[in-house]
């Protein structure tokens, strides 16, 4: 996913994905880890990407990205580094399929509880 914004699709020269992500703090599971700075737990709709040190999907941060169109923006809207818009970047460069799966299992379960809200009100 290409932003049109140089810097925000990588990294600076000399500057490696996983020192950019090696200062956030979490407990990873590296048998989980397909990539620096990424880890893939499971959701209620499926396996699911999150930067490492943030709840946030990869998906919905590329998705935030596009909204808003820089990764400044993004950092600003969230509070996170921009490291960690990066990681979501390259995890998207390396696994767009998984990423979008991720992506349209996470909106069929919001359409999902929608359908089920609907019904009981």
């Amino acid at each position: 996913m290409g932003t049109g914004k140089p810097g925000c699709h990588r990294l600076a020269e000399g500057f490696s994905l996983m020192s950019a992500t090696g200062q956030l703090t979490t407990e990873p599971r590296p048998d989980r880890a397909l990539l620096p700075g990424v880890v893939v737990g499971v959701s209620p709709y499926g396996p699911l990407a999150r930067p490492v040190g943030t709840r946030l999907d990869v998906w919905f941060l590329l998705d935030t990205l596009a909204e808003l169109g820089s990764c400044e923006a993004v950092t600003e809207h969230f509070g996170v580094p921009v490291e960690v818009i990066w990681a979501a970047i390259e995890y998207d460069r390396e696994f767009p399929d998984r990423v979008a799966a991720e992506r349209a299992a996470a909106q069929e379960a919001e359409r999902d509880v929608e359908r089920r809200y609907s019904r009981a009100v």
